[in-house]
């Protein structure tokens, strides 16, 4: 079974527990980290005017704001394991630009691509447990996954996440700063969860 390692203590923002849900994710991709059943992808076709670095910007800013998006998980030598905030990380970010591939070739590439980013494991005490691909298959059309571990992320979170990339790209295509509220620290849950009674739920 892999384990995550002991963390370099001096690149920390933060260290607090897993929620129940965390835990049990992180217990099931531990027991078999080969199986990839947390590792969620969503895959989305853009066309039109696209202006690319504004994009992987946009994306950047999200991670820069949200501790969760960079959380190594950590168990080594731990009663309890423990999510450690980085305090920061690049945006995993791959571009390719097949517009010299014949349609049918870039179906095939595309099939083989998804699935090479979903088959792959995490290491999970590197953040961030997600990668990005953009594809560029014609002047006005890309194709863009993005693959990450259920563990950062439930629904609500991934519908949230996209919402603020958008804010931010149409804010950077604009030449404008974006103005989004700050947003609640995930040590907030973590010591909410702590007061409540989960044996009554």
């Amino acid at each position: 079974m892999s384990r995550p390692t002991p963390v370099n203590r001096g690149k920390v923002e933060d260290i607090y527990p897993l929620t129940p849900i965390q835990r049990g994710l992180l217990f099931h991709t531990l027991y078999a980290p080969e199986s990839g059943v947390y590792i969620e992808q969503l895959g989305f076709t853009i066309e039109g005017r696209f202006d690319v670095e504004a994009f992987r910007r946009a994306w950047q800013t999200v991670l820069d704001r949200h501790p969760v998006l960079r959380t190594a998980f950590v168990t080594d030598d731990l009663k309890e394991p423990l999510q450690v905030i980085r305090p920061r990380v690049d945006v995993p970010w791959i571009s390719e630009d097949w517009r010299g591939v014949p349609p049918a070739q870039q179906d095939v590439q595309l099939v083989a691509l998804s699935a090479d980013h979903r088959s792959r494991p995490f290491t999970l005490d590197r953040p961030p447990l997600m990668r990005m691909a953009l594809v560029r298959l014609s002047e006005t059309k890309y194709k863009f996954f993005w693959t990450f571990h259920h563990v950062l992320l439930d629904g609500w979170s991934v519908a949230m996440v996209l919402r603020e990339v958008e804010v931010f790209y149409d804010g950077l295509r604009q030449g404008r700063e974006a103005a989004l509220p700050r947003p609640r620290p995930f040590r907030d849950l973590i010591g909410w969860l702590k007061k409540q009674d989960l044996s009554a739920v």
